[in-house]
């Protein structure tokens, strides 16, 4: 017989490796927190494109605008200008006219070196009522389509007409 104690003993058993499933409860906090995050986030950007599809809406329409300058034209913008701010800043815009309407569409627009006022914008005021009016339709269209672009719906109330 062996008598040897050191004999006797036998290896060590280890514990089973921790499994990764199920997590612990802070891993499904996390993971709800990311889920509701990009949750919010896809409902926010949805929210904003279709805030901002009427801007798409206007290029289309400014696409479609008369080539040759006159009052065809002329009336064809003011009236695209007239509906996007209509629909951006609500109907206290339908009674601007003239320069206060100028004064409006430089106001809405950021960086604004008063284009409209005193820029190739400004036949806005009474080019569509005059028969036939002179200006720079290339730069009229240009400003147009700036405005479209980059007016910010937030950047103050219409001027009381």
């Amino acid at each position: 017989m062996n008598t040897d104690p050191l004999a006797q003993l036998k290896d060590i058993h280890l514990p089973e490796p921790v499994s990764w499933w199920p997590p612990a409860p802070l891993w499904w906090l996390l993971a709800a927190i990311i889920l509701g995050l990009c949750i919010w986030l896809f409902i926010r950007r949805r929210r904003q494109q279709r805030q901002q599809a009427y801007r798409q809406d206007a290029l289309q329409l400014w696409r479609q605008l008369p080539a040759d300058s006159g009052r065809e034209q002329c009336q064809a913008i003011n009236i695209l200008l007239k509906r996007t701010a209509l629909h951006a800043y609500g109907p206290e815009c339908a009674t601007l006219h003239g320069e206060l309407w100028l004064e409006f569409l430089d106001a809405s627009l950021p960086g604004s070196d008063s284009a409209f006022s005193t820029g190739p914008g400004h036949i806005l005021a009474n080019g569509p009522y005059q028969p036939q009016p002179e200006y720079d339709s290339e730069a009229l269209l240009a400003l147009t389509r700036r405005w479209l672009k980059e007016h910010s719906p937030h950047a103050g109330e219409p001027p009381d007409a």
